[in-house]
């Protein structure tokens, strides 16, 4: 363990980890932008794929009315999916 220490810092006091900082950081930015770019509301996810469902000639999927009631009682996310994909679906008529 010690011989393991004594290489890395010898590494680190002749330079040799200056580029590791850049890259990870680098590396931590574009893999951020990915993330967010990849971040789309549920009403835009249920909107996709009733238009993907479309496009793939898959049967529309139904979803009861009471889903939406769904919003009240502290799941909004399930509504807005299903407002999204009953927008897409009426879309395609």
């Amino acid at each position: 363990m010690t011989k393991l220490h004594d290489n890395i810092q010898e590494n680190y006091e002749q330079g040799n980890y200056q580029g590791a900082e850049a890259s990870y950081q680098q590396m931590k930015s574009t893999q951020l932008k990915t993330m967010s770019d990849n971040v789309r509301s549920d009403y835009q996810m249920g909107y996709d794929q009733a238009i993907a469902d479309y496009k793939n000639h898959n049967p529309f999927h139904y979803y009861p009315d009471k889903i939406l009631q769904l919003s009240n009682s502290g799941k909004p996310q399930v509504a807005d999916y299903v407002q999204g994909y009953n927008t897409g679906k009426n879309s395609t008529k």
